[in-house]
C-alpha cells in the first residue's frame, strides 16, 4: 500500500525541506508548483465569493478530441447534470478544446438557463501564461496547440486567447506546468484521455485527490478504471457507490445519461469527504484567538519550533511527563479514513482500558500522547478518541508540527483542543517531502529510508522515540491507523514497548480494496499489520512494567 499522508497544509516561511526530495532539490523551480495551486484556488474562492472550505471545485481530465462514439454525449450529460447540483459547486478545466470544452459549455449553459447572466462566476478555464511552444511562432498554424486551443497574435507574440464564456485564469509559465496545478484540484473527472491525462491523473493520486475516471470512454481513462482510480490513490469506500462506479466501466450496457448520472453522483459521495478533510485543514488555519486556547496548557517548543530548539523542548517534555506514573501512545484513524461509529461508541471500547490503567496507575497518574489533530465534530478521527480521554480524566500531551502552532495556541473555537485542558503540547519542526511531481507533503510521522539504507524517524514519531520521551512510554494503544501508526507499531516492537490493539472499523477505504472485498468491514493499514503478526485484540503483546 501507498503512504497515506492525510493533510496538505500551508508552509511557513521558515519551512524545511526533508532529504527526501531526492529528484527536486529544493532550488528546483517545480517545488513552487503547491504554492502557485493554493494561489489557484484562493483566487476562484475570491471570484465565486466564497469563503475557503464553502466551494467544491470539480476538475476535467481528457482528450482534446473524441476517439469513443459516447464521449461527447457523456461529456454534455455531465455538465448538466453538474450544473444541477446543489451547494457551490464550481467547474474548473483546462481551457483546451475536446472532453474539456464539451462538459464546459454544457455547464455554463445550464447555469446561465437556471440562473441567468449577472451571478457570480461558477465556470474557470484555466490557461497558462504562455509555453515555450509559443516562443517564436509566426501565426497559430505553426503552433502544435493551434488545434487544440484558441490563439491569438498580440504585438507580434503568439498567446492562449481568452474563450467568450466562463472566467479564464492563468496559472503556470508552460501547458505541463498548468496541467500539474489544475491536477491538484479535490474532484476530478477523466475521460478518454492519452499520456498527457495519464500524467495529470497520476499527479492527482499522488497529490491524494480523488479521481473519477470513465472507463468506457477508453484511453488513460480506461487504464485508470481497472486499476481502481488509479495506482496509490485513496478513495472513499464504495459502500453505495458499486452501482455507479459498475456504469463507469466498458461493457456496463449504460447509456450515457446513466454514465453521467453515475459519474457526478460519484463526485457528489466524493465531495463528502473532501469537506470532512478539509474541515480539519481549515480548523487548523482558521484565525482564533487566545480565548479559546485551553486552560492550564503547558506549551514546549512554542518560540522555538523553528528554531533548532527541538532537544531543550524535548528535556522540557519529559521533565513535564516526569508528573505520572506513566505514559502511553496513542494511535488512531485520522482525518482520512475516520471512525465508522458514535463517539459514544468509542467511549465503551476505551473505558475498560482505562479503568484497568487507573487501577494500575492511579487515576489522574497516567497521560496519552497523540499527534496534536484538532477535534471537529463532523470528523470522528483520534481527537474524538482524545477527547474521550480527557472527559474520563486521562490527561492528554499533543506533538504536533510547528505549522499547526496558531491553530493549537489561538483556536478557532473552544472545542477545537478542549481535550488538551490540563495537558501539554510540543510543537516539533515541520520537515517536508517533494513527491515526483515536486508537490509537498507535511511529515507528520512514520519512517523514511536514506539514500545510505538508514532508517530515520519523523514528526512525531521522532518525538516519542527521542531518548528523552521514550523512557516514560510504558505501552502504545492502538486504534485504528494508516501508514504512520504502523511505523510506530514496527519500533515499538523493535524497541520492546508493549502494544494494546483495539480493532476499529473505518468509515472510508481506499477504492481497490473496497472492490475486490465487497461488502467487507475495513480496518485500516494497522488491521492487516495486526492479522498478519497475529497480535490479538484486547490484551498487551507484553505488560508494562509498572
Amino acid at each position: 500500500m501507498s503512504a497515506i499522508n492525510y493533510l496538505v497544509v500551508t508552509p511557513s516561511p521558515a519551512e524545511t525541506v526533508s532529504a527526501a526530495a531526492v529528484s527536486h532539490p529544493p532550488s528546483c523551480p517545480i517545488v513552487d508548483l503547491e504554492e502557485m495551486r493554493r494561489s489557484l484556488v484562493q483566487r476562484i474562492d475570491k471570484e465565486a465569493g466564497l469563503h475557503p472550505g464553502q466551494i467544491k471545485l470539480v476538475g476535467v481530465i481528457g482528450s482534446t478530441r473524441f476517439y469513443h462514439k459516447d464521449t461527447e454525449e457523456i461529456c454534455k450529460a455531465i455538465g448538466r447534470r453538474l450544473a444541477a447540483l446543489e451547494g457551490a459547486y464550481c467547474l474548473v478545466t483546462g481551457g483546451f478544446k475536446g472532453v474539456g470544452e464539451t462538459i464546459a459549455m454544457a455547464f455554463h449553459e445550464a447555469v446561465q438557463a437556471a440562473e441567468g447572466g449577472g451571478g457570480k462566476p461558477r465556470l474557470f478555464l484555466v490557461l497558462p501564461v504562455s509555453d515555450p511552444a509559443l516562443q517564436g511562432a509566426t501565426q497559430p498554424s505553426s503552433c502544435p496547440f493551434h488545434d487544440k486551443v484558441p490563439l491569438e497574435m498580440v504585438n507580434g507574440q503568439l498567446q492562449f486567447k481568452e474563450w467568450g464564456y466562463g472566467k479564464v485564469l492563468r496559472a503556470g509559465s508552460s501547458v505541463r506546468e498548468k496541467d500539474t496545478i489544475t491536477a491538484c484540484l479535490p474532484v476530478m473527472l477523466m475521460l478518454e484521455g492519452g499520456p498527457g491525462s495519464a500524467n495529470e491523473a497520476q499527479v492527482a493520486c499522488e497529490a491524494k485527490r480523488y479521481v473519477v475516471p470513465v472507463g468506457c470512454t477508453g484511453g488513460a481513462a480506461a487504464t485508470f478504471y481497472e486499476q481502481g482510480s488509479g495506482e496509490g490513490a485513496n478513495v472513499v469506500a464504495a459502500t453505495g457507490m458499486r452501482e455507479a462506479w459498475r456504469h463507469l466501466g466498458e461493457g456496463s450496457g449504460a447509456s450515457p445519461e446513466e454514465v453521467a448520472t453515475a459519474a457526478v453522483g460519484l463526485v457528489q459521495k466524493l465531495h463528502d469527504f473532501v469537506v470532512g478533510r478539509e474541515a480539519v485543514i481549515n480548523v487548523t488555519q482558521a484565525e482564533g484567538s487566545e480565548a479559546n486556547r485551553p486552560k492550564g496548557l503547558s506549551i514546549f517548543n512554542d518560540s522555538k519550533a523553528l528554531a533548532g530548539g527541538e532537544e531543550e523542548a524535548r528535556d522540557m517534555l519529559s521533565q513535564h511527563l516526569d508528573a505520572f506514573d506513566a505514559t502511553y501512545m496513542l494511535n488512531g484513524h485520522g482525518s482520512k479514513n475516520q471512525y465508522s461509529c458514535s463517539e459514544d461508541e468509542l467511549r465503551s471500547k476505551i473505558t475498560p482500558l482505562v479503568h484497568e490503567l487507573n487501577s494500575r496507575h492511579g487515576a489522574g497518574h497516567w497521560c496519552c500522547m497523540y499527534g496534536g489533530d484538532p477535534y471537529h465534530p463532523s470528523v470522528p478521527d483520534v481527537s474524538h478518541l482524545a477527547r474521550v480521554l480527557h472527559n474520563e480524566g486521562v490527561p492528554i500531551v499533543a506533538i504536533q508540527c510547528g505549522d499547526y502552532k496558531e491553530g493549537v495556541l489561538k483556536p478557532s473555537n473552544r472545542e477545537n483542543y478542549a481535550h488538551l485542558e490540563g495537558g501539554a503540547v510540543l510543537f516539533y519542526p515541520t520537515t517536508f517531502f517533494l513527491d515526483a511531481n515536486g508537490l509537498k507533503h507535511i511529515e507528520f510521522g512514520g519512517k523514511r529510508m536514506s539514500a545510505d539504507g538508514s532508517v530515520k524517524l519523523l514528526g512525531w514519531s521522532a518525538v516519542i522515540f527521542s531518548r528523552q520521551v521514550i523512557q516514560h512510554v510504558k505501552g502504545h494503544i492502538v486504534m485504528g491507523g494508516g501508514t504512520i501508526t504502523r511505523d510506530d507499531c514496527d519500533e515499538c516492537l523493535r524497541r520492546k514497548v508493549p502494544l494494546y490493539y483495539i480493532r476499529m472499523a473505518a468509515r472510508n477505504q481506499p477504492t481497490a480494496h473496497a472492490l475486490a472485498n465487497s461488502g467487507q468491514t475495513y480496518f485500516g493499514e494497522i488491521g492487516e499489520w495486526m492479522s498478519v503478526r497475529r497480535i490479538k485484540e484486547r490484551q498487551w503483546t507484553g505488560l508494562p512494567e509498572v
